[in-house]
């Protein structure tokens, strides 16, 4: 831990990042809330931008990487400078564009002649799996792959997306 840049946990190879992240974000209030969250084993070192407003974001480096002077900057921006890791996006300005994305799809779809109110409904259903999804009630990114599976099955999206909604509301198995 370094005051006002990092908390940085380490792990033995083979250990799961993904926990060691959890375990780190839980210590970041006793820290004082550093804006990188740092985790590493013996293969890599991953930089997480935690600032308080901003969109999170990561940058992976591996060991091999340290060699490139422009991957080794970021690592000693994280012990010198962190302000130059902030994200560039802001929640705020996430949330704006995806409220706008959301208002002109639903407009879309009453401009095809959906009811208001099921549009209304739809959306919400929608937005929650995007919440399930972000807090891991929806594993594995499993609204996502729905979503780009739709891509390339747009005849089937409609479905997949019923059969989702349909399990979620019910019970059982998807």
């Amino acid at each position: 831990w370094k005051s006002g840049h990092f908390g940085w946990e380490y792990k033995s190879a083979g250990k799961n990042l993904d926990q060691a992240l959890k375990r780190l974000q839980f210590y970041a209030p006793a820290l004082n809330h550093p804006p990188l969250l740092i985790v590493s084993d013996m293969e890599q070192i991953i930089i997480h931008t935690a600032f308080t407003g901003t969109v999170p974001d990561q940058y992976t480096l591996t060991l091999n990487d340290l060699r490139d002077p422009s991957k080794l900057q970021l690592l000693k921006w994280a012990f010198s400078d962190p302000e130059k890791l902030r994200p560039i996006d802001t929640t705020a300005a996430l949330t704006e564009r995806a409220a706008r994305q959301f208002s002109e799809w639903a407009a879309a779809l009453r401009q095809r002649g959906h009811d208001s109110a099921a549009v209304a409904h739809f959306s919400q259903q929608l937005l929650f799996c995007l919440f399930a999804q972000d807090i891991g009630l929806l594993p594995n990114q499993l609204f996502t792959r729905l979503l780009e599976n739709g891509l390339k099955y747009p005849a089937q999206v409609e479905q997949m997306l019923t059969n989702l909604l349909d399990t979620m509301a019910t019970g059982g198995l998807f």
